[in-house]
């Protein structure tokens, strides 16, 4: 099954009136490799991203096997390149594709199927050497550049798609990677595939690899359309001179930019898109032909809807393999979970010494003895809130906002290959509570020993995994809106925030008389705070007058059930409001 493009009249008008894209037509055939070709600024990307549907276009028709449609309605079946190598560098080069092609393939497909595709895909682009070698970073020694390049685009052929586009494979690369790369693709248009690539300055023996060009002059219009050993002629015959020592495809790229050579006149930009107008219709070259039907019987057309929905993996399965890998990456990084959990055991540690076991309650004495006992000293058991709540805040935020902000471009070319936007954040977020839970536990044993406190261990982890869980969703939802650099410090400062509005100052009932306590009330650590004040309370019952405590700040008392149901509550609006701003936030990238 082939699939073709016809596209007539592409244009793309910025709201400032700007034009940069304008009257784009032409064809792109099956089992050929076109190329999109223009200086830099020229629009290249920007057509590709509009004949994709990336970018809504403001004018002009698609034609899909001659038959007007959207692309968006195929994107399981059509995969795309990005010019970054986005993937998760802590997984293996096979980790990555596996997981690709386990989202897009058809659901019916057993687990040894699949992995027997992903080994295939593997050595058809030789990496198989390397299949189990981590992609690495700029820490972590890991793959080439150009078996990087590599991966991405097997990450797309996992999907068996139909099209493939490619936004600058070759930038970056030496010249023997990319013309590598150029030769895989080359290779996929035996398959039946539809290549469209976009490609800046290549060297010769990459340029004559493609079937066609099209190539874009500044101000995103048609410079010239058809088979690519045919472009030199067409610009001979206007007067042009290929100097027979340099790249041709370079002298090409000049002659969009306006620096060509011409011997008979003096060609402006302008003059070369009028050129191509007036010689379009008449005699100029046409993309090469394919022998595939475009006829309206053609069996993408009748069987796409049928075909589609064979596509991709249910959402159970899409969740689980979300979790599964997140796990991965976590014990591929346990360096960093071990600087976490020590983070962790040292802030508990701190406010662990600070109480040092001293009396955290001393209270007004029961009737008759209120008037000879001493003066209540009640404000430990209430500052212990802020403290801790502190604590968490820069013990856990800083992690927290990791857990998303450095795979948003991941979520971003997943979601817009058609992966389940709620099972990749659920299945991250279920995996990443593991850390949540190993940092409260760490923080709660080193603290429980210190502090000595009268609430029972369990208890006490609950009420500081309530912190944690909520500070933990807070970072979440701060680190899908603002830049990684930013994010810890931003989320720390937050977290702090939340850290204060715990009751102890201002207390509950002055937040009652100024008219403000539904800020208290939207922070988790109130009720944490409110959990721990009374629990550490009730011990003291038979000896103080705890009311006269409780009326002072404002805590309610025996309500630790609803105030730790109410803290983790809002640990949970903090993640959905995080998969809202993931969701809503750069949806041009997840298109």
């Amino acid at each position: 099954m082939r699939i073709n493009f016809r596209f007539e009249e592409l244009g793309l008008k910025l709201a400032n009136g700007k034009k940069v894209l304008q009257g784009v037509t032409g064809a792109v055939s099956a089992g050929k490799m076109t190329a999109i070709m223009g200086p830099s600024g020229a629009g290249k990307t920007t057509a590709m991203n509009v004949l994709m549907g990336k970018v809504a276009r403001t004018g002009g028709r698609l034609f899909i096997n001659d038959q007007e449609e959207e692309m968006q309605k195929f994107r399981k079946i059509i995969g795309y390149v990005p010019q970054e190598d986005i993937m998760l560098r802590e997984l293996t080069v096979r980790e990555n594709v596996l997981h690709a092609a386990r989202i897009k393939v058809p659901a019916s497909w057993s687990a040894t199927d699949v992995e027997a595709f992903v080994d295939d895909i593997l050595a058809a682009l030789n990496l198989s050497h390397v299949a189990h070698s981590p992609i690495g970073d700029e820490n972590t020694r890991g793959v080439s550049g150009g078996q990087r390049k590599r991966v991405n685009i097997a990450m797309e052929l996992a999907g068996i798609p139909l099209a493939l586009f490619l936004d600058e494979p070759t930038s970056g690369l030496d010249s023997t990677a990319a013309l590598d790369v150029a030769e895989i693709m080359s290779q996929l248009t035996t398959l039946g595939l539809t290549i469209v690539a976009v490609i800046h300055q290549p060297r010769i023996e990459i340029f004559e690899k493609f079937d066609d060009v099209l190539m874009i002059a500044p101000g995103g219009r048609t410079a010239y359309l058809g088979p690519a050993k045919a472009a030199k002629g067409y610009f001979q015959d206007l007067g042009f001179e290929f100097d027979v020592n340099y790249n041709a495809a370079d002298i090409l790229m000049d002659i969009l930019s306006g620096k060509g050579v011409n011997r008979e006149r003096n060609f402006t930009v302008d003059d070369l898109v009028a050129e191509w107008e007036t010689r379009r219709a008449a005699s100029s070259p046409t993309p090469t032909s394919t022998s595939t039907s475009t006829s309206t019987s053609d069996p993408f057309l009748t069987h796409s809807r049928s075909l589609l929905a064979t596509r991709g993996a249910p959402f159970l399965r899409q969740l689980l393999y979300c979790h599964n890998r997140y796990v991965t990456q976590q014990q591929r990084a346990i360096g960093t979970m071990f600087l976490e959990l020590f983070v962790a055991v040292f802030a508990g540690s701190l406010i662990g010494y600070a109480l040092n076991g001293e009396e955290m309650f001393v209270g007004l004495w029961k009737e008759p003895y209120s008037r000879v006992g001493p003066s209540p000293e009640d404000e430990t058991v209430s500052l212990y809130g802020m403290l801790t709540g502190l604590a968490v805040a820069l013990s856990g935020a800083p992690a927290a906002v990791n857990v998303f902000s450095n795979e948003k471009p991941v979520f971003w070319r997943e979601t817009a290959s058609g992966h389940s936007r709620v099972a990749y954040y659920l299945g991250k977020t279920i995996a990443a509570t593991y850390r949540v839970a190993l940092s409260a536990l760490h923080f709660t044993a080193i603290y429980y020993v210190l502090a000595k406190p009268l609430v029972g261990f369990g208890m006490q982890y609950l009420i500081l995994l309530g912190m944690f869980f909520g500070v933990y969703g807070m970072s979440a939802a701060i680190s899908t809106l603002v830049l990684r650099e930013n994010a810890a410090l931003l989320s720390v400062v937050i977290a702090m925030f939340a850290a204060v509005f715990c009751g102890y100052g201002p207390s509950i009932t002055d937040a009652k008389n100024g008219g403000f306590l539904f800020v208290l009330q939207m922070s988790f650590n109130k009720w944490a705070a409110e959990a721990q004040y009374s629990e550490s309370l009730t011990p003291y019952g038979q000896v103080y007058d705890i009311e006269f405590s409780r009326e002072r700040y404002g805590y309610a008392i025996d309500d630790v059930t609803v105030d730790l149901s109410i803290c983790f509550a809002i640990g949970v609006v903090w993640r959905v409001i995080a998969f809202v701003l993931l969701v809503i936030t750069h949806r041009d990238k997840q298109n």
